[in-house]
C-alpha cells in the first residue's frame, strides 16, 4: 500500500526497501522514507490496513494476567503515573486508555484515585477477557473506528501512535471528545540518538518514526498544549518520548522552519547511519552463526520480522539443515514461514540432538530462559545478541 507523510502529501526521500516474509501470509515489500518537508520517517510502502489487522491478529492472541508483570512494565507504568501526578493538580476522574494488552494498569489509575476506568482494545479475546472479570469497562474497538460517548479527563495512548495509519485524524478525534482542560498523555518510540538502538528498530509494525520536532507538531495541530515533556535514553528498550498535553482554545506558534532545516538534515543522515550500522551489525551475526554447531538439524524460534531479515542479510539457509521454525503464538501453529513449516516449541516434537537459534531481539532473553528444560535434554540453544 502506497502512502505519504500524513502531515504533508508532498515529495518525500526513500530510505530503504526490504521484502520480507511473514509467517502465514505472502511476502511483503516494505519501503521506509522521509518527508522532505517535516523529517518525519514513515513507511512509503506498507502492508494494507486489513493485511496489518490480520497480522496482529496473528500475533496477539492470549491474555496474560496471571503471570507477574515485568521489570520494565512497572518501571514504565510508574514512570508514567508519575508524570501524571506531579503535573496535574489531582489524579483525572476518568481515564481511557488506549490497546491495553491487559489490566495491569486499569488497576493502578483505580488506585491512584481515578472513578471511571475504561479501555479501548482491539483484540477480541484480550477485551472478552477483562470484560469476563466486571471490574474494568473494555470496549472491543480500534481508535479509529471507536465512538466517543465520553468525555475523559486522560486518555492514554501509549506506544500506539506509530502502529496508526494518521495519528493526526486520531488526534483530532480524541481532540474533539474532550473540553478544554482535559489532558492526554501520549508517548512514542524517539527515533533519535539512533546509537542507542538495537538492530531491527525499522518494523513492519511502527508506520511513523517520531523525533522531538514532528511529535511536538503532531500534538500541537491536534490542538493541544503540551504542559510536560520528556525524553528518556538508557532505561527503556528504545528511546522513548512522553508528552503530557492539555485540550486548549489557545493558538499555539507552529512554525518550526528553522528547526525543520536542521532537523531534515540531520535525521537523514543519522537515519542512513542506522541502516549502515545494520547492515554491520548483520554482517557480525552472521560470522557468529559460523561458530554454532552446523552438523544438527536446526529450528528458527521466532517467525516475526527479525526472521525475515536473519534470512535476507546472513547465510543461515546455507550454512545450517534448517528444518522449521518454532514460535509460541498459537495462531502461527501449522502455518509456513517461507517454506518452513512453524511448530509449537513442545520438547516432544524436536529431536534431543538439534539446535535453536532465536531470531528475536526484544525477547531474545526471555525465549532463552524459557528454554532451560531442552539444554537439559541435549539441545543446543543459540542466542545471536547476548
Amino acid at each position: 500500500m502506497k502512502r505519504r507523510c500524513f502531515f504533508h502529501n508532498s515529495h518525500h526521500t526513500k530510505l530503504l526497501t526490504e521484502i520480507i516474509h511473514i509467517a502465514g501470509m505472502d511476502k511483503h515489500k516494505i519501503e521506509w522514507s522521509i518527508c522532505n518537508q517535516c523529517c518525519l520517517i514513515f513507511q512509503s510502502n506498507s502492508l494494507s490496513r486489513s493485511s496489518l489487522n490480520l497480522y496482529y491478529k496473528k500475533n496477539i492472541t492470549h491474555f496474560n494476567d496471571k503471570d507477574k508483570p515485568s521489570e520494565d512494565k512497572i518501571y514504565n507504568t510508574n514512570r508514567q503515573l508519575n508524570i501524571i501526578k506531579d503535573n496535574l493538580k489531582k489524579f483525572p476522574n476518568s481515564v481511557l486508555e488506549v490497546s491495553l494488552l491487559n489490566d495491569y494498569n486499569l488497576k493502578k489509575y483505580k488506585l491512584c484515585g481515578a472513578r471511571k476506568v475504561e479501555g479501548l482494545e482491539p483484540n477480541k479475546i484480550i477485551s472478552e477477557a477483562i470484560n469476563k472479570k466486571k471490574v474494568f469497562k473494555v470496549h472491543n474497538s480500534t481508535i479509529e473506528n471507536f465512538r466517543f460517548k465520553k468525555k475523559y479527563d486522560l486518555i492514554v495512548i501509549s506506544h500506539v501512535l506509530e502502529h496508526l495509519m494518521n495519528p493526526l485524524n486520531v488526534l483530532k478525534k480524541c481532540n474533539k471528545s474532550q473540553i478544554n482542560g482535559q489532558h492526554v498523555l501520549l508517548e512514542v518510540p524517539l527515533f533519535e540518538a539512533l546509537n542507542r538502538y538495537k538492530n531491527g528498530a525499522l518494523m513492519m509494525e511502527h508506520l511513523s518514526y517520531f523525533n522531538e520536532y514532528n511529535f511536538l507538531k503532531l500534538i500541537l495541530e491536534s490542538g493541544y498544549e503540551p504542559i510536560y515533556i520528556s525524553k528518556i535514553y538508557e532505561r527503556t528498550l528504545m528511546p522513548f518520548i512522553t508528552v503530557l498535553a492539555k485540550k486548549s482554545s489557545n493558538k499555539f506558534l507552529s512554525n518550526f522552519s528553522e528547526l525543520n532545516k536542521i532537523s531534515f538534515k540531520n535525521q537523514y543522515k543519522e537515519a542512513k547511519k542506522y541502516i549502515k550500522k545494520n547492515k554491520s551489525i548483520w554482517k557480525k551475526i552472521d560470522q557468529k552463526l559460523s561458530k554454532f554447531d552446523k552438523k544438527r538439524k536446526t529450528y528458527i524460534y521466532g517467525s516475526g520480522l527479525h526472521a525475515s531479515l536473519l534470512f535476507k542479510y546472513t547465510n543461515i539457509e546455507q550454512k545450517f539443515n534448517i528444518v522449521g521454525f518454532l514460535d509460541s503464538s498459537k495462531s502461527k501453529n501449522n502455518t509456513k514461514f517461507k517454506n518452513y513449516l512453524i511448530r509449537n516449541p513442545n520438547i516432544n516434537n524436536i529431536s534431543r540432538k538439534s539446535n535453536i537459534i532465536i531470531a528475536s531481539i526484544s525477547s531474545e532473553k526471555t525465549i532463552y530462559n524459557s528454554l532451560k528444560s531442552f539444554r537439559k535434554k541435549g539441545i543446543n540453544t543459540y542466542c545471536l545478541y547476548s
